[in-house]
């Protein structure tokens, strides 16, 4: 009964921790987010190319609910990254109710579900009523009465957007040249939307690109956006889901339009994401606010002495990552504690050379790893050397150092080791790869049932969970490496690669694949076509350099050893105490090792399980 009432808790841990992760990224992703005005420009309708089927579709529909057509006009991203795609909007008329449609691409395009409608009434109390079946839709003005009617029939969009209207009871005029007047008043609302979330102090100025100013959101507002925003997703998921599974077959025509929209969506998307800039208060908040939250949580699990020598011992650890990440040019470097768990360094560079990550992951343990190397070997040499002053705090973080980066130099993922081994061992071998993640995972389970750490159990849960996507990963990736195109030079302009990995998995292939899964792949298989797979000579010695880093230090305390068996023998003695917690001064470490050990490798190290992120994407 005992281990079926575990077994239900960590299973709700597990679900809480992705939630919690999903929502801590989404929030993260919005802080970071730089918006400007998303400008409208009224063009040709055959600017829309290969995107013509699916607004052609959209008209048909439109026109049968009595809307006349007007125009076609191209909005700037509200991201402002330059260089993203743009987005086409549709607009239509309906005389007889005064009211202005608008039709666009969905923001994950699939089969069933390939565009969306926005309606529009300007009342004359100076707000605008929007009935929508986007349940992905982007932010408003405050000024902006938002309706949500979760259909695709026009008639009965119609019908609610003007039963809502009555129930507002507000009048709206009728426009003279609903042509001209839809586009400028598109128009005006796009240039007035950030400023009245500045007057809601929802997004605040933080710099100027030309003569534009440029936006951020709150925190605040960031963080109930995420929320909302996950809740929608998981709706239109399931929905697309379903849509999919009954929606009859498409018109080849049609149906390369949306592969189309989807390669659009796609390039955008990725740009957005790699785009994102932390501003700077959050680089420092993220760091300070995280350290007393962990020594609080750590003096509660294992004393205050523990709490404060493994916080010393994990900063050095992920020092040693952050400094290698920062010399090697990585972008949006954050360090950051995980109250319970331990701490974790995240940066990116997708063109990184396995070289540079291989230097990335030993950064962290090494150093660490050889301080306590030496912190022992003196101990030896001099055995009053762990009775000094400084007793117990030294002795705890010289024991905790060297069971914590041992551990991390364990050749299982996520730890570091298991990093070194995916990278060399496994890079060219997609299927190995995968085989290596799900042994890793069950091995993690194992390994926290064996000694009942709960940390350990929900990561190796998680891991299986994401399974699917990796197995789906390795089989894109063996049909990558089997394509023709794979076997050319390694890509070294972001955009090209982009557009080269979303090309391949927008083909026929793939079509029952949603959008979400498609980026997810598209994202982490970008590092491999900017920053090559290993090559058989660069593999050797990789996993050369990574073994010494194991076998240098343990032949230096196998050597004190044979040299010095006694002193050794009480050292070890002293370490095992400081680490296993049968020190009498501080009966609460036997929480910490070896739960210790693990604490920098769960950090948020199940990130790039749960959101399918790259390897250029550090999370050490």
């Amino acid at each position: 009964m005992q281990s079926i009432l575990n077994l239900s808790l960590t299973l709700l841990a597990v679900f809480a921790l992705i939630r919690f992760v999903r929502l801590l990224t989404g929030t993260l992703r919005l802080i970071k987010m730089p918006l400007w005005a998303p400008l409208h420009t009224a063009v040709p309708r055959g600017e829309l190319g290969e995107l013509a089927p699916i607004f052609d579709s959209a008209r048909i529909r439109l026109e049968q609910g009595g809307y006349t057509y007007l125009g076609t006009r191209r909005e700037r991203p509200i991201v402002a990254i330059p260089g993203l795609p743009a987005i086409y909007v549709e607009g239509y008329y309906h005389a007889a109710m005064n009211i202005h449609a608008e039709a666009t691409i969905a923001d994950m395009p699939a089969p069933g579900r390939a565009t969306v409608t926005s309606l529009r009434s300007d009342l004359d109390d100076g707000t605008v009523l929007l009935t929508t079946n986007n349940p992905l839709h982007a932010w408003q003005a405050p000024t902006t009465r938002l309706h949500e009617c979760d259909t695709s029939d026009i008639d009965r969009m119609t019908a609610a957007h003007v039963d809502q209207r009555a129930t507002i009871g507000v009048s709206c005029s009728v426009p003279q040249d609903p042509a001209q007047t839809g586009v400028k008043r598109a128009a005006d609302l796009a240039l007035a939307m950030l400023p009245g979330m500045e007057q809601a102090n929802e997004v605040y100025r933080s710099a100027t690109i030309g003569n534009e100013s440029v936006y951020r959101f709150h925190s605040g507002y960031a963080l109930n956006a995420a929320w909302k925003a996950q809740r929608r997703y998981d709706k239109v998921r399931k929905k697309i889901a379903c849509t999919a599974r009954t929606a009859a077959a498409i018109d080849p025509v049609l149906l390369a339009a949306l592969f189309a929209a989807q390669r659009a969506g796609l390039v955008r998307t990725i740009g957005t994401l790699r785009g994102l800039s932390a501003p700077r208060w959050l680089q420092g908040a993220s760091l300070l606010f995280s350290i007393p939250a962990f020594l609080g949580v750590g003096a509660w699990l294992w004393g205050w002495q523990s709490s404060c020598a493994i916080g010393v011992v994990i900063a050095f650890h992920e020092g040693g990552h952050w400094l290698a990440m920062k010399i090697a040019g990585f972008r949006e470097v954050q360090v950051f504690f995980v109250p319970g768990f331990g701490a974790a360094t995240v940066g990116e560079k997708h063109d990184a050379a396995p070289i540079t990550h291989l230097l990335v992951y030993l950064a962290g343990p090494v150093p660490g790893l050889l301080v306590a190397t030496a912190f022992f070997l003196y101990t030896v040499v001099d055995p009053d050397f762990m009775f000094i002053a400084t007793y117990p705090m030294l002795s705890i973080g010289a024991s905790a150092a060297l069971f914590i980066n041992l551990f991390n130099l364990l050749p299982v993922l996520p730890l570091d080791g298991g990093r070194v081994v995916d990278l060399f061992l496994f890079g060219r071998f997609p299927w190995l790869r995968f085989a290596f993640g799900v042994a890793s995972a069950l091995l993690i389970i194992a390994f926290g049932w064996r000694y009942q750490l709960t940390s350990m159990e929900v990561l190796g849960v998680i891991m299986l969970i994401a399974s699917p996507f990796q197995f789906r990963l390795a089989k894109v990736s063996a049909l990558w490496r089997s394509e023709a195109a794979a076997q050319s030079a390694i890509e070294t302009v972001p955009a090209d690669a982009i557009a080269e990995i979303v090309g391949f998995l927008s083909g026929p292939r793939f079509i029952m694949w949603n959008f979400a899964t498609k980026l997810s792949l598209a994202t982490a298989m970008l590092p491999r076509r900017l920053g090559a797979t290993p090559g058989w000579r660069t593999s050797i010695g990789g996993l050369a350099i990574y073994l010494a880093s194991i076998a240098i230090p343990l032949a230096a305390i196998g050597l004190a050893a044979s040299s010095f068996p006694q002193q050794a023998r009480n050292a070890l003695r002293h370490f095992h105490v400081r680490a296993t917690g049968e020190s009498l001064t501080n009966r609460k470490m036997h929480n910490a090792m070896p739960g210790v050990a693990w604490t920098h490798a769960v950090g948020l190290a199940c990130a790039p399980s749960v959101s399918g992120l790259p390897r250029s994407k550090e999370t050490t």
